[in-house]
């Protein structure tokens, strides 16, 4: 019998819309492969590879392990995670496939199953079972000029050919759908690449899936050396896959501090959000640096103390939605808690390198916060007090780990964010990967923006000489009537700060 490694993985995040892609048959994909075998798909010009796993070789898992069980906040079983992006020249190819084959040697999840078990007592257990499944990998040629029609981070998942298949029954239990698949286009005749991931959510979130293809990238570039000698500074590093944060206290009802968004069947959910996304336009700002470290030192002025880039965009956010006559009661904020509480008994040091999730929501009341200074106040006075409080975070956990798995015992997913609610979802600290390329000559891009929800990133360099972060992106979703005002608010808001960086006092933020 093959040893079970225990491993606890926290994700929290709202319902997205799934993505309709090509079924392969699971009986074709759980057979292990000896070579990579090469098959025609329906879709036109499309091919799919199977790329053999090689074998578990990691210093983080026993010897004989055979599944990872997926800790309650992991069990994100309803949508992807989906990244594609585009360079400015081609890759190669077999470097490409080699690569993935070595990613699945220390992080054997990505080949794996997502199951569940009931034992004698009744208690149902999740886990992923390590089967090496060989990965799919989809290559096809396009003739198109440009990947997309700008560099924006979010494009459309319509008329999109760089999303890679993930079999329509991967979020099924016991369903033998990998979980893992990447897609390579090449743009003609430019020669250019557009590089596709998408990935489960179960026992991931956004971090850990930017560290898969920040390992998969030193594996492109440096091929096994990159797995025997890893730098002092390097960006990745092998996963970990156990211990998790804990033990967690046991849940107590009266505490309710994570769960706030409520679950629903997975079906239930979809409908609710294709129903809301009808009413809903998505909006996009722009917001320089030099913008934000304004709004930063009007804000610091006012407040008197510390506040991050984020605690200032996600109040002008908030401010914006308010002044449009959106209710905005509380707000939920998407915090990693990876490197907290360094040197707690309960804070494992392997914790940054968990190959699970250690992210979750926590709700911040801001009713009573009527001006942009008191909202940025009490937000970051509540992430200061969490943080600071070991016992507080694993009583935050504890509540989320209780109701994540009532929902999955239960085969429910998130429900929208409710009404009077907002979520921030930012990816401003995310370090992307390049693949021997200059940063002006990849961008990244994602599909995705869900009611209520403020999407934050760093925008892709425009040009040779713009270095990632001078600019960020904001994505979310307003109604329609309601968009031409938000516009111009957000006019009116740059110009105040534009006479603000020339020295007006006057100028209105």
């Amino acid at each position: 019998m093959g040893t079970k490694a225990h491993m606890k993985c926290n994700s929290l995040t709202c319902f997205t819309s799934h993505f309709a892609s090509l079924h392969i048959p699971p009986s074709t994909l759980a057979a292990p492969s000896s070579s990579a075998r090469r098959e025609q798909t329906a879709m036109s010009g499309v091919k799919t590879i199977l790329i053999p796993c090689a074998p578990i070789n990691t210093p983080h898992l026993p010897t004989g392990t055979t599944e990872i069980p997926i800790a309650p906040l992991g069990l994100v079983s309803g949508h992807p995670i989906l990244w594609f992006y585009a360079f400015e020249g081609a890759l190669d190819e077999a470097r490409l496939v080699r690569a993935i084959g070595l990613l699945t040697s220390v992080w054997p999840t990505l080949a794996g199953r997502y199951q569940r078990e009931v034992g004698g007592n009744g208690e149902v257990a999740f886990s992923i079972r390590l089967c090496a499944s060989p990965i799919p990998f989809e290559t096809q040629s396009i003739e198109r000029d440009h990947a997309f029609p700008d560099k924006r981070f979010i494009q459309p998942a319509e008329d999109n050919p760089y999303i890679p298949t993930l079999p329509v029954n991967f979020r099924t239990l016991n369903s033998e759908s990998h979980l893992f698949s990447v897609s390579l286009t090449t743009l003609l005749p430019s020669g250019k690449s557009v590089l596709g991931f998408q990935m489960s959510h179960l026992a991931q979130d956004s971090e850990s899936g930017v560290r898969v293809l920040l390992l998969l990238e030193a594996l492109y570039l440096r091929g096994q050396d990159a797995l025997e000698s890893i730098p002092p500074n390097a960006a990745y590093a092998l996963p970990t896959f156990f211990p998790d944060v804990g033990p967690l206290p046991v849940y107590v009802p009266s505490q309710n501090q994570g769960e706030i968004v409520p679950s629903q069947p997975s079906a239930a959910a979809l409908q609710a959000y294709l129903d809301a996304k009808k009413d809903l336009s998505m909006v996009f700002v722009q917001l320089s640096m030099w913008e934000v470290k304004i709004l930063k030192a009007q804000y610091r002025q006012d407040v008197g103390f510390y506040l991050s880039d984020q605690d200032v965009i996600s109040t002008w956010w908030i401010d914006l939605l308010r002044r449009v006559g959106v209710d905005v009661p509380i707000v939920i904020y998407v915090l990693n808690y990876r490197r907290w509480c360094i040197g707690h008994p309960s804070f494992p040091p392997s914790l940054p390198t968990l190959s699970g999730t250690a992210s979750l929501t926590r709700p911040i009341d801001i009713s009573s916060q009527t001006s942009p200074a008191r909202v940025a106040t009490a937000i970051r006075e509540h992430v200061v007090q969490l943080r600071s409080s070991p016992d507080k975070v694993l009583e935050w956990i504890s509540d989320g780990a209780y109701h994540f798995r009532q929902a999955a015992v239960e085969g429910k997913t998130p429900a929208l964010m409710p009404e009077g609610q907002v979520k921030i979802n930012s990816s401003i600290r995310s370090y992307w990967p390049l693949f021997g390329f200059g940063e002006h000559e990849v961008s990244y891009h994602t599909s995705f923006t869900a009611p209520r929800v403020l999407r934050v990133f760093l925008a892709n360099p425009a040009k040779q000489g713009e270095a990632r972060g001078e600019r960020l992106e904001l994505y979310f979703d307003v109604n329609k009537e309601d968009v031409e005002k938000v516009e111009r608010l957000v006019e009116r808001d740059k110009a105040g700060w534009k006479m603000k960086a020339a020295g007006m006092p006057r100028a209105r933020l």
